[in-house]
């Protein structure tokens, strides 16, 4: 959409240029010193709204690279599939540590070991959980970005060199549209992520719960 406008932009300078030469008579000095001025006006105003092209052109492609890292952040199918097979494990271990305590028979050492398994299971959600909050880390500083240059565009927009610019303000609303979009792709992300490090964390406390109910165990079979 950017490239269409620049296309317009292009044209309109070159329309203006050959009305301006068809248009000026070079017959005595003052016209021509008035000529030398009009262009050097005209090339300051095209400085200015290439300037705003720039900044919008760049916005434009960052929103298209946006895509992919918003893509990576929602996608937890790999995460979920090691949850799930954490919630299964801790489940399994659950039922033994309750075949531990109902039983006169398990020695020690076997519970040791067992303990080990468990902790290691702890270990495995406590990293899970540091992913989903590096995810959550880069989200931020996405938003953040995202917020940065949607106050540094309000800032270059409200010029008044580009107040009665038609083309300008082509750009600057375009470019307006493609912010809002970019923002938009962040709808309801942190929300996901939120709520599936609480499952972690719901999971790994009761991992946390499984190991100090097997110390207390080990403890009273160490005290006989």
């Amino acid at each position: 959409m950017i490239k269409k406008i620049l296309s317009l932009i292009v044209f309109s300078l070159l329309f203006s240029a050959s009305v301006f030469a068809q248009t000026t008579e070079p017959e005595t000095s003052e016209p021509a010193e008035q000529a030398e001025q009009t262009v050097q006006t005209v090339s300051s105003e095209i400085d200015k709204l290439s300037d705003l092209l720039k900044e919008a052109e760049a916005i434009e492609k960052e929103n298209e690279n946006l895509d992919g890292k918003v893509d990576k952040l929602k996608d937890l199918s790999a995460l979920e599939i090691s949850y799930n097979e954490s919630r299964g494990q801790f489940s399994d271990y659950k039922i033994l540590v309750e075949e531990y305590a109902s039983s006169k028979s398990v020695s020690v050492d076997d519970m040791v070991s067992f303990r080990g398994k468990i902790r290691f299971l702890a270990d495995e959600l406590g990293k899970l959980d540091k992913t989903v909050v590096l995810r959550l880390k880069d989200l931020e500083e996405l938003q953040q970005t995202w917020k940065n240059k949607e106050g540094f565009w309000a800032e270059i927009k409200d010029k008044p060199a580009f107040a009665n610019d038609r083309s300008a303000r082509n750009i600057i609303n375009e470019t307006d549209k493609i912010i809002d979009d970019a923002k938009n792709k962040f709808a309801g992300l942190d929300s996901s992520l939120i709520n599936f490090q609480q499952k972690i964390g719901t999971l790994e406390k009761d991992t946390q719960k499984l190991v100090s109910k097997l110390d207390d165990m080990i403890e009273i079979q160490r005290s006989k």
